[in-house]
């Protein structure tokens, strides 16, 4: 898996590419704790690069949802496949996340919150 990170603004733009499985989800899991502590006010993660994600991967997400909350700050996520968006709505953690189809949408979206 690879993992690119941008910023914009207040925001820390998170885009894993490939699997979130057991193998990988500590990659990103390592990176979230990282940028969840450097401080930004929101935290966006595309997933559009995603075609499989596993349990790991959803409890990597849940844990900094948490971690996120617990702050004070807000997390986001978007640009979902339609497999990861599946997994989500099965587990119904799409009830939970705040949930974007865009980049644009998702920080209209977090800047109301």
């Amino acid at each position: 898996m690879d993992i690119k990170i941008d910023r914009l603004e207040d925001a820390v733009i998170i885009k894993p590419q490939g699997e979130i499985d057991l193998h990988s989800s500590p990659q990103l899991r390592a990176i979230l704790q990282e940028k969840i502590k450097e401080g930004p006010r929101e935290v966006l993660i595309d997933l559009g690069g995603v075609n499989y994600m596993d349990s790991s991967g959803l409890a990597t997400l849940v844990e900094a949802f948490q971690a996120i909350k617990k702050e004070g700050k807000i997390m986001a996520i978007y640009g979902l496949t339609d497999t990861v968006k599946n997994i989500l709505s099965i587990t119904r953690l799409d009830e939970i996340f705040l949930i974007f189809d865009s980049q644009t949408e998702a920080i209209k979206g977090v800047k109301i919150k």
